[in-house]
């Protein structure tokens, strides 16, 4: 994990914040604030994870990102300093990438949260909190599932019960994520990396819709 997290820095601010806000009213929308250390770095860095990136040509900061499956737009701001990835659900691709060529400067959300001793932050919000929109998301989240059930392979030295009891605890952390997601009207975690003791820190806080399970399970 440690690894994971260095190789992932590279480019990054180490003393600031990497913040990770997601959307999921309606469709799933996500974005990704990072405080640039580097600009050459970071950008090679983000490349070798996150897919091809190709420089607009009218705006030299922003830049279209192509993973093969999906469309979505990394903008470095004025100043160099942070550096924001959207990724849209593919109804609203122009649409967002509008509201990313008009960014200046972070949101106050985001600066807030940028000042946190906390390696990275996750944001999950969902204003819409009524069934209906509790049952839509369930249904955003089976392509997820789906999606990532399908690399779930059986390994060569894998007896087929561990096989089988690997893919039921997947398929139990599949669906709390699924009602996490669905039925939080709110989540926040916070990742803190000690880098004197190599510790990783997680603190997670979920506030529940009423009424909903999740909801009555916290209360």
């Amino acid at each position: 994990m440690e690894g994971f997290l260095e190789g992932f820095n590279i480019g990054i601010d180490p003393d600031k914040t990497v913040v990770f806000k997601v959307h999921g009213d309606d469709e799933l929308t996500w974005e990704l604030w990072f405080p640039v250390d580097d600009r050459g770095d970071f950008l090679a860095n983000f490349e070798s994870w996150a897919g091809d990136i190709f420089v607009d040509f009218e705006d030299g900061n922003r830049y279209e990102v192509d993973d093969g499956i999906d469309k979505s737009w990394l903008r470095l701001l004025p100043g160099n300093r942070n550096a924001v990835w959207s990724v849209p659900p593919v109804s609203r691709v122009l649409e967002d990438k509008r509201r990313i060529i008009e960014l200046r400067r972070p949101q106050a959300e985001i600066e807030s949260l940028s000042s946190t001793r906390a390696s990275a932050i996750a944001r999950l919000s969902n204003r819409k909190v009524d069934l209906a929109s509790q049952l839509e998301r369930r249904k955003t989240f089976v392509a997820i599932r789906t999606k990532d059930f399908e690399v779930i392979r059986k390994r060569p030295s894998e007896a087929a019960s561990e096989f089988a009891l690997r893919k039921g605890s997947s398929s139990i952390f599949y669906d709390e994520l699924e009602r996490f997601y669905s039925e939080s009207a709110a989540i926040d975690a916070q990742v803190r990396l000690d880098k004197q003791s190599s510790e990783l820190h997680l603190a997670f806080v979920a506030t529940g819709i009423d009424n909903s399970s999740l909801g009555n399970s916290i209360a």
